[in-house]
């Protein structure tokens, strides 16, 4: 016999909560966010994450997000050039500056480059505060040169570490706030030394991951005052009951080893894409962001926890009964990141900053021919019309979601799944096998 119990509390008091928070986070309503640089800003990195935060948690928030790079190298110099189309022309009020890791071109240091580069970013930080927004000075991160011998070689790292350096002093010079990156990725790779599934880029050793942009996106949410969002599930095992901080939650007992937790407008997890395998211990803004399961007197052994969706599991991810009586992140199952709401929020952020990055390439394009301008003006048009819907989708988005788990024994599950095989068949009898004479004696 079923048993159930329905616990509620709003999800007005989740959503209060943030809105009381704004007064400590540095972003309001009327702020219009640029992060302009080269291969740490273009999406989806950082600004992606940040932003996906930043809706989840301040879902009231008005802040308008827009990620570019400049073209077609991604260097401060082409970032000085290009600073009136990418940057003054949306009427930022916070600009997040992040040059230095295209500018080095992937070469020995090079005293004139590096020159040339500390007088761009000096430029940007001029303009950018003469618009009259608050600027942000991010380094760029430390490359992996173990990932390529070449990088190695010329001692990459060292190279843009220079780079980082340079804007330090330039940042501390004109009095903006530095988000130290470089110094961070170095950090997190010396504690993570001995675990080879933490990468910081992908495969050319240059580019960040989503590993490494997660370090940047804790930096800046350090340094804008974000609050933390704290979302949890209690359940107990024996008593069939349950509650939830934000939202409803409805416990039923499918059997013995079987409970099924209906979870109903509750906060969507905050996941960013490609994140795998990571757990959250290893994941560096998961401060900001605890989703946190807790099952008293579960019984000992090992648990699996999945998405139940028209009778049917899908997400499974194990857990050890000793995690789930102490309280387990369960932001990064299976179950939590494919959300179809989250997903559908992330979606349509990552759509929009690539619909302005197009656009941002297309005026880049050389002027046409006078029997195509009016073609041209027309497409530019459609271009800027797209991605302005794009931008008002986002707004609109569910930041809550409905999901039902199913935190099953390890055991059941185990042997529902050889319950659901297909049988196997064998032969009515083998036939008899002769087995050859012992090489060096003859047959008797």
């Amino acid at each position: 016999m079923k048993r159930v119990l329905v616990l509620a509390v709003a999800v007005g008091a989740v959503w209060a909560a943030a809105s009381a928070a704004n007064a400590a986070f540095v972003l309001t309503d009327d702020d219009r966010v640029v992060f302009y640089g080269g291969q740490g800003v273009e999406p989806p990195t950082f600004g992606l994450q940040v932003e996906t935060f930043v809706r989840v948690r301040y879902p009231r928030l008005k802040t308008w997000f827009l990620g570019q790079r400049p073209q077609p190298g991604g260097t401060a110099a082409e970032g000085d050039a290009q600073f009136d189309p990418h940057v003054a022309a949306w009427k930022p009020t916070v600009v997040v500056l992040c040059f230095g890791l295209d500018d080095p071109a992937r070469q020995k240091l090079d005293p004139g480059k590096l020159d040339l580069f500390t007088g761009s970013m000096r430029k940007l930080i001029e303009k950018s505060k003469t618009l009259g927004a608050r600027v942000w000075v991010v380094t760029p991160p430390c490359p992996e040169v173990s990932a390529d011998p070449r990088l190695a070689e010329i001692q990459y790292d060292e190279c843009v570490g220079q780079y980082a350096e340079a804007l330090r002093k330039l940042a501390k010079e004109m009095e903006a706030p530095v988000v130290d990156w470089y110094q961070a990725s170095v950090d997190y790779r010396t504690a993570s030394a001995n675990n080879a599934r933490l990468r910081l880029t992908t495969g050319s050793g240059v580019e960040p991951s989503p590993l490494g942009a997660a370090v940047a996106t804790n930096l800046i949410l350090r340094a804008w005052q974000a609050e933390p969002l704290k979302f949890t599930i209690r359940a107990d095992w024996s008593g069939d009951t349950a509650e939830v901080s934000a939202g409803q939650i409805e416990v039923t007992r499918k059997n013995e080893n079987t409970l099924i937790l209906s979870l109903k407008d509750v906060p969507l997890p905050w996941y960013a894409a490609d994140r795998g395998g990571i757990l959250a211990s290893d994941w560096p803004p998961t401060p900001f962001y605890e989703y946190t399961l807790q099952i008293e007197n579960a019984p000992e052994g090992g648990f699996i926890i999945s998405e139940s969706v028209g009778g049917k599991t899908r997400g499974g991810k194990p857990f050890l009964s000793k995690m789930l009586r102490e309280g387990w992140d369960i932001s990064n199952v299976g179950p939590m990141t494919g959300t179809k709401a989250l997903t559908d929020l992330y979606g349509a952020i990552d759509r929009k900053n690539q619909s302005y990055q197009r656009l941002g390439a297309f005026r880049q394009r050389p002027s046409p021919d006078p029997e195509l301008k009016e073609a041209y003006e027309t497409q530019a048009l459609a271009f800027r019309q797209y991605a302005d819907g794009t931008a008002r989708i986002v707004p609109r988005m569910p930041r809550s979601t409905d999901i039902v788990l199913q935190v099953q024994t390890a055991q059941a599950a185990a042997e529902e799944a050889r319950a659901t095989l297909p049988p196997t068949t064998q032969p009515a009898s083998q036939p008899a096998v002769r087995t050859p004479p012992t090489a060096g004696r003859g047959a008797e």
